[in-house]
């Protein structure tokens, strides 16, 4: 695993080998830092050609409503059409509410669109899960 770039937001790997992208949201308190997170994300999955990401939620404080519906109607669809279509998300431990993930999964698996969205407790599981596919 390879840190491809961090700051006091997010820190985004990278293993190669496996083509997949692991992102640890930090301490997130306002829609701008979590968009600017998010669009880093972007810009390395199309810069790396990588079709899996790895969100690390634990460390992680509840996202803005707006920052939500941002990353539900902007970034997914954007992150799909560039060819991503396995998530394998580590849940944060506080259980806040929810995730834009979360009501993307329920979105996506309605349509039947081979988008794959996986909930782990467990980084090392997620890890050994995104890898074997």
């Amino acid at each position: 695993m390879e840190v491809l770039y961090e700051n006091e937001y997010v820190q985004i790997n990278i293993d190669r080998e496996n083509k997949f992208l692991e992102y640890h949201l930090k301490k997130i308190e306002s829609s701008e830092q979590y968009k600017n997170s998010m669009e880093k994300v972007y810009e390395l999955v199309c810069k790396n050609d990588c079709n899996k990401l790895l969100p690390v939620l634990k460390n992680n404080t509840p996202i803005p409503k707006d920052a939500r519906i941002w990353a539900i109607s902007v970034w997914f669809p954007r992150l799909v059409k560039k060819g991503v279509s396995t998530f394998a998300v580590v849940n944060p431990y506080s259980g806040y509410a929810s995730t834009p993930l979360d009501k993307l999964n329920s979105i996506y698996e309605r349509r039947q669109t081979g988008i794959a969205i996986v909930y782990f407790n467990d980084l090392n599981k997620a890890r050994t899960w995104i890898s074997s596919l």
